[in-house]
């Protein structure tokens, strides 16, 4: 927990888009939380997704085809499953674009 603390403090002091700006929430499943981060209109926007269930979710039509990175995960050892990126239950991600 600790970890996952300092390594949120230190992505919001280096990501100008974590600061005061424009916030966007995208279509996502019920059980989903997706919105999208930038300091202003047109310029580089973080994505944030929030599994708010117990189970995996697929996350495919969020990331809507971009090429997406994965920033910062309170679940590491999640990764894509198949040819289908998921959420892991429970999973917070902060993706940037690649």
């Amino acid at each position: 927990m600790l970890r996952l603390t300092r390594a949120l403090l230190d992505l919001r002091r280096n990501q100008p888009a974590l600061g005061p700006g424009v916030i966007e929430f995208l279509d996502s499943p019920t059980e989903v939380l997706a919105y999208t981060r930038s300091r202003r209109p047109g310029t580089e926007s973080l994505l944030i997704t929030l599994n708010l269930i117990d189970r995996t979710v697929p996350i495919d039509q969020i990331l809507g085809g971009r090429d997406w990175g994965r920033s910062l995960s309170t679940c590491p050892a999640a990764s894509a499953s198949g040819d289908s990126l998921v959420l892991a239950p429970n999973e917070g991600v902060i993706w940037r674009p690649k």
